[in-house]
Parts: C-alpha cells; structure tokens; sequence
C-alpha cells in the first residue's frame, strides 16, 4: 500500500505545506458536508483567510489530486497563537441558507407532479446549483408541493423522504444528487481478509421499525347539518346540543316548526350580555349550551346545528408478514405537507416498505481505498461473523495524516422521517402554519392622566391698524361722539415678521399656510404631489428685516425637481445650482437679496410625477 499524498487550495492558493491535520466527515443525511483543518500559524503569509472562500481537498495514492474529498465554503476560522483552525461546508449549505415561496401544480407545471423533476427545479432555479436526478417517474407525483419561504434544504428532505431517497453534494462531480438509496455501487468488495483492520461489531435495531402505520396529513373544513328534538333525540335538551364533532363556526335554528326556522343568537359567556345571545359554543365537549337566563326552548322543540369542522386527511395500512415476524410495531405520523389522500398514502407505503424490519449497521475501518463516499452501496464481507451484506455508505470520515477511512454502513436510511427524527421540520412547519393567524384582542387599561404640552411651528408679528371709521375712546380725531361708530369696527392687520425656531423653516405640506395658492399647480397636501411640469411655490415664509446671505435646503422627494429661491420675495427667482438629491443638504448662496422676504419654488422637469415629502430650509444672515 503506498504512502497516502493529499492536497489543499483556499480560493486556488495551495497551503498544504502549513497544513498539520483535516477530518472530513462525508453523510446522506441532507447536512452539508463538513471539514475540519488545522493549520500552522505561518498560513497568515499566504493569504488572509475570509468567510465563503473556496476550499478543496483532494488526495491519492498515485498523486495528491487522484480523488476530490471536499469542495466547500470557509464557514469559520479560529487562531490561538499555535494553531489555526478551519471550519468549512460544502455547497450542499447554499440550500440550508436560501429560501423560496412557489407553488408546484401537478395540472400547470412543467414538473407535472414528479418528485424528482420538483426536486431538480428547487436545486437549480432557486438553488443556483446543478443537479444530478434520477428520474421518479410519472406514477408517483404529488397533486401540489408548496414552498412558503421555506429553506430549500428542508423542502427537498420533505421530497427525498417521500421517496426513502438520499440527497446529497459530491465533490467529485460539483454536483447535487437525488436519487435512490445505493444507486452508486462501489464495486471493490470490503473485507477482512484485504482492506478491513479491525473485526466488526454488527448491530440489528428494532427500535425505528413502523410495520403498523397511521399518517395525519393536512386538515380540511367541513361542513355538516345535525338536527333533532328535544327531549326525544339523545343529547337534545333543554340545557344543552350534543354534537357529533369539535364546531368551528356554528348557527342555530330553534322553535316548535319541524324543521326549525328561527335563527338564534350565539354569543360568549362572561363577555357578550346575557340579554343579547341564546346560546354559546364549548369547543371542548362538543356542545351547544343553551344560555337560559335569556332563551330556553321548549321541551317539545326542534333544533338543526350547521356548523363546520376540522377533519384531518388520515390514511392507516400494515405489513402483515413484518407483523407476523416481529410483533406489532406502530407509529403515528402528522405531516402538513399533503393535502390529498392520494399524496398520504404513497407517503405512508414508502414508511411500511422501509421499517418493516429491523435495520443492521456496523462501523468498519477501511484501508488502501480510494474513491467511496457517502451514498455508495458496496459490499462487505465478515468470515468471523459470517456476514456477507450489500449496505449504503451512511457516513465516511476521511482523517489525514491516518492511513484509514472510517465508514458507517448500514440499511437505515440516515434520515427516518418518523415524528422521533422530525422534531425541528415540525416545529417550524407549525411556526409557519399560525404565521398569518390572527387574533381579535379585546384589553382594558388604566392610563394616568398627562398634560401634552404642544410647540410653536412658528411665530408671526402683526401690525394692526385701526378702522378710522371707529369710535375709540380718548383718541384725539376718533373720540369725538357722534362723528365716529360706537361699536366694535376691528382693525386690519399685515404681517410683519415670521419667526422660526433656530432659523429654520420646515414645511411637511400638512398645512396651507405657506402656500402660495395663486402660482401652485401641485396638490399640497402630504406629500406634495406634482403631475409633468407642474409647480409648487410658497408665500413669503421669512420676513424679519434682514438680509439673508444664504439658505440650506434639505428635500425627501421623488423624481425629478427643479429647485429655485427668492431672496427678495418672489421678484427675482435663483436656481439652486446643481439641484437637490432627496435627503442630501445643499447650500445656496444668494446673488439678488433684501430685506423684503425669502420664497421658495419647485418645478416637475422631467415629465413624470414627482413627490415631495417634507422640506426643511436653514437661513443664513
């Protein structure tokens, strides 16, 4: 046997020298492959080792790359100042880290139904890998396969263990294969004789097998109509309905008509008055109870419940001979995914085929070999336990510098698909499923009373000036009685003066108080909406006697604005140079100001609709 020779590049960058040690550990049981490598501390000189670099490691008794063990993504790097160590997946982990919602339709899509065409489109369309598939054929498909944002990794377990397929990335062929248990063989035969070192030790597990099975798939709504009298039909009285199954939704018809015509109230103890209802619902005991402090009915009375309920798809079957050989093994399975019968029971016959017997493992140690992996069906002979088996390839660990493989096989499939192994999909199959749930929540609270403060937006000085045909008391021309009008003439006021917090004008378009109505074409009111070349322009929004120098304009807008502002009060119109980006300031200095006022003016340019959701201006004086 010669000396085994290996290989590692990370993102092409051949670091085997600073290699020390790797544990590859290569499963069919839908997880990524994983890789273990520690390195000397001196890898830091060829490269600086980031997260999805591309790792491969291959090895050979003839040279370092006869055979490819791994090709993955760095998923974690740890130093200690003696040792670096690496963690990486292979590619199977872009399908555990992407999700997808589609729907395949056996009627509509070009997959008609096929599980392994199913699977191929979730691999390549949104996984962005390439599969290899064996083809399932046209006598087992599924009506309709549902992904809601759903990782693409537990979607397609759902598919390969409909199957009792295996799933898995070989970093031989860069590929994702979904195929049967076993469909490559590895044709040297493993024995003790040549390439097995250590005698093994074979177990025979009774505890997976299902030779009795009940499937509950996805539940239906049915509605049905029970009816009789009280006091004649069993469960019928006068305090509560008997019904056949847990209601949903109900209603109530009650009176002395045979069949009853009056549609009576339902209502909820303690919640709705006693006054407004006739009955209430215990979904617990299946009953109708009469609320008799409002309505009994009469003794002699009929009543028709139509109500709906829940009926979950269940489809049961056995293996006799399995039964007859070992004992009654039974197991129940709720799986929300089907939702025919038809799709139930393919998946309950794959159950009863694959554990109606006791499934046999053994670990061997492996050496002098070159090209198996996980999934392979080979070959294993045992003269000291006369054992002479055909078994999958359930998991191989590749360790360097040790000489050996180490190999789990066996006739069990790695991923049983039985409720003790799908705790996690089911769990989040239920968090899925109440995701879009939605619950009317009636909550009284107590809240202390608070006094609310409210600010200024702004201020504004008004000069009033009196009416001079009014009578003002002591005024020297206007006080003279009966030449001016006793009463109450109010005076005209002009605004003199806009004041701002901290100078700064803020305008949300709630409000049309800065609107110039007469020279606006826009819709002013929040947002500020423009058609193509319409115009927005205020009024006077700064006067206060100086002479401003510059404004800092800070828009949140849409499309495209031409920006303009007056420095002197709307005579003489400057563009702002360079224009606006939303939410990006820009200051303009002013070539034309006074002290008569500042306005501001905007213009759809681009022949379109535009948007202005707030716009705030900081003078400068």
């Amino acid at each position: 046997m010669g000396e085994l020779l290996t290989r590692i590049t990370i993102d092409g960058v051949n670091v085997t020298d600073k290699m020390i040690n790797y544990e590859v550990i290569d499963t069919v049981n839908d997880k990524p492959t994983t890789a273990n490598i520690h390195f000397l501390p001196t890898i830091s000189s060829d490269l600086t080792v980031t997260s999805d670099m591309l790792v491969i490691i291959t090895r050979g008794l003839t040279t370092s790359t006869d055979e490819t063990i791994f090709r993955g993504f760095v998923s974690e790097f740890k130093k200690d100042g003696t040792t670096y160590r690496m963690d990486a997946f292979d590619k199977l982990w872009i399908l555990s880290r992407r999700t997808a919602s589609t729907t395949y339709n056996r009627t509509i899509d070009a997959q008609a139904g096929v599980i392994s065409a199913i699977a191929e489109d979730i691999i390549e369309t949104h996984g962005g890998l390439t599969a290899t598939v064996i083809a399932s054929g046209a006598i087992l498909v599924l009506d309709k396969f549902i992904l809601r944002n759903n990782y693409l990794l537990e979607r397609l377990e759902i598919l390969k263990d409909t199957l009792g397929w295996q799933l898995y990335y070989s970093s031989q062929d860069d590929t994702v294969h979904f195929e049967p248990y076993g469909t490559s063989v590895f044709t040297t035969t493993l024995s003790l004789e040549t390439n097995i070192g250590e005698i093994p030790e074979w177990t025979y597990d009774y505890s997976q097998m299902a030779n009795s099975v009940k499937l509950v798939g996805a539940i239906s709504e049915v509605e049905t109509t029970e009816s009789g009298q009280i006091g004649v039909t069993a469960g019928y009285t006068q305090t509560a309905i008997q019904l056949d199954h847990k209601p949903v939704s109900v209603k109530v018809f009650a009176n002395a008509i045979n069949p009853p015509t009056t549609l009576r109230d339902g209502g909820i103890p303690d919640s709705t008055p006693d006054a407004d209802f006739d009955y209430s619902v215990d979904n617990e005991i299946d009953q109708v109870i009469w609320n008799t402090s409002n309505y009994t009915p009469g003794a002699a009375d009929f009543v028709e419940t139509r109500y709906s309920y829940y009926e979950p798809i269940t489809v049961r079957g056995q293996n006799n001979p399995s039964i007859d050989a070992y004992g009654l093994y039974e197991k129940v399975e709720h799986f929300d995914t089907f939702v025919t019968v038809d799709d139930a029971e393919k998946r309950m016959n794959m159950i009863l085929s694959t554990y109606a017997n006791p499934f046999v493992n053994t670990t061997i140690r492996v050496f002098g070999v070159m090209g198996m992996r996980a999934g392979m069906t080979v070959t294993v002979i045992d003269t000291i336990n006369t054992e002479n088996r055909s078994l999958v390839i359930r998991e191989i660990t590749y360790r360097y510098p040790d000489s050996f493989d180490e190999l789990i096989v066996g006739d069990e499939p790695m991923a049983s698909g039985l409720p003790e192994n799908d705790a996690r999909k089911r769990i989040e199959e239920l968090e899925r499923k109440f995701a879009g749930d939605q619950e009317l929540v009636r909550e009284v609270r107590e809240f202390d009373l608070m006094t609310v403060q409210s600010k200024s937006r702004y201020l504004e000085v008004l000069n009033g000036t009196n009416n001079p045909a009014a009578f003002i008391l002591d005024h020297i021309t206007q006080g003279i009685l009966g030449t001016s009008t006793l009463g109450d003439l109010s005076p005209t006021y002009a605004s003199q003066r806009f004041i701002w917090p901290n100078l700064l004008y803020e305008e949300t378009f709630f409000d049309t108080d800065f609107r110039n109505a007469g020279a606006t074409t826009a819709t002013w009111t929040p947002p500020l909406t423009f058609a193509a070349t319409q115009v927005a322009r205020s009024s006077t929004f700064w006067d206060n006697a100086q002479t401003p120098v510059s404004v800092t304009l800070t828009a949140t807008f849409t499309g495209t604005i031409t920006w303009e502002v007056s420095g002197n009060d709307g005579t003489t119109f400057e563009t702002v140079s360079g224009g606006l980006t939303t939410g990006v300031a820009k200051t303009h200095t002013f070539t034309v100001a006074d002290t008569t006022g500042i306005q501001w003016r905007a213009t759809e340019s681009g022949a379109a609709a535009a948007t202005v959701t707030r716009l705030n201006i900081q003078v400068t004086t």
